[in-house]
């Protein structure tokens, strides 16, 4: 019976020891890993894992959304760009220690895509401790995606009644950046009270990869970039006869033309049997009249060369204001000299008037 109880006694005795033990035990790993983890928390790599579990596309927008609103936002959108030219770089970013940036109290991490670096974050220590220990924030972080930036231009030279679109959106005044009245020694059209538009130069730049015109007249007629817009224009000024019109001023033309190189080619004895061909031709009390008279007065010399018309190139006829014609041609004679025939190119302009009886040559500049 003394013996029952002695063993109870000592069993109870080891019990008690064991829940000390197990109790300190517990305590001591409790505390060990309490210690591990302020450990791992006091280390800036840890606080970067973290920042890399938050670490996403939304977040890398609101960081480059300013950036985004460096570029013409008219010709591309900030969403554009950043589906176009930033996401495709954050598909598996990594970070690496930046050694030369980095001290004691700051680590300076580089995000990179690849081997390109897109940004950096910066991680200090605040002043909270656990167990002696400091912990890392976020003090900086910086994504950089001016590598994308490319110095393009791009330009288009249209008549300024004419409208252009770039990607879709209609360029404003901002946008021009020239304008000039030149077309091609026609100046002299001036004089007619003809008004040639300015040509307006359109040019966009900030953009990436490339973009695309459209342009249009104010009827909304879409033209091909390559069009000659110069030449759109002057035809428009140059041939504003109807077809009827052109047919029976290049008969007119051809015939006149005829009937005056042979006039003012004319040998002594012809003088008056070519003036009297080319006379019907001729507008009545006009200065090319009077003229023409002056010079059939002013004949009286000998001609042995035969001149001939060869053949008339009419490059425009204009319907003026006062109803007359403003023709502008080439004719070519040929000459029979000592050595043959010798062709020679004469350029002119002339103004035709159209009466009920016929046309009539009222003026005649060479030039």
């Amino acid at each position: 019976m003394q013996k029952t109880k002695k063993k109870k006694s000592f069993a109870y005795v080891m019990l008690f020891y064991a829940v000390i033990f197990i109790c300190i035990l517990t305590i001591g790993l409790i505390m060990f890993w309490r210690f591990i983890e302020a450990y791992e928390k006091t280390r800036p790599s840890t606080a970067m894992r973290a920042y890399m579990e938050d670490f996403s596309e939304d977040k890398v927008y609101y960081l480059v959304y300013d950036f985004l609103g460096t570029f013409d936002n008219n010709l591309q959108s900030r969403d554009e760009i950043f589906n176009d030219y930033v996401r495709p770089y954050l598909s598996n970013v990594k970070y690496s220690k930046n050694a030369a940036e980095s001290t004691e109290t700051k680590t300076v991490y580089n995000l990179l895509s690849g081997q390109r670096s897109i940004g950096k974050v910066t991680l200090e220590q605040n002043e909270k401790e656990e167990i002696g220990f400091r912990f890392w924030d976020v003090t900086d972080e910086q994504v950089d995606f001016s590598f994308i930036r490319e110095e393009n231009s791009k330009s288009v030279t249209v008549p300024e009644s004419f409208s252009v679109e770039c990607n879709g959106y209609l360029l404003g005044g901002q946008y021009v950046t020239d304008r000039t009245k030149d077309y091609r020694n026609l100046e002299f059209l001036a004089e007619y009270g003809f008004e040639f538009p300015y040509m307006l130069t359109y040019t966009v730049n900030n953009y990436l990869g490339d973009v695309s015109f459209k342009v249009f007249d104010e009827s909304g007629k879409e033209y091909p970039l390559d069009s000659d817009f110069e030449n759109i224009v002057i035809n428009g000024i140059v041939n504003n006869c109807t077809q009827e019109e052109r047919d029976r001023l290049a008969t007119f033309l051809n015939e006149y033309c005829t009937y005056y190189v042979g006039f003012m080619g004319s040998h002594r004895d012809l003088i008056h049997t070519n003036y009297s061909k080319l006379k019907p031709y001729l507008l009545p009390g006009s200065d090319l009249a009077n003229r023409m008279n002056s010079a059939l007065e002013g004949m009286v010399w000998s001609n042995n060369k035969s001149n001939e018309l060869q053949s008339v190139d009419i490059h425009y006829c204009i319907k003026l204001d006062s109803g007359e014609y403003l023709c502008d041609i080439t004719y070519y004679v040929n000459t029979l000299g000592n050595n043959g025939y010798v062709v020679t190119e004469n350029d002119a302009r002339i103004i035709v008037v159209w009466r009920e009886n016929g046309l009539f040559a009222k003026e005649m500049m060479s030039y």
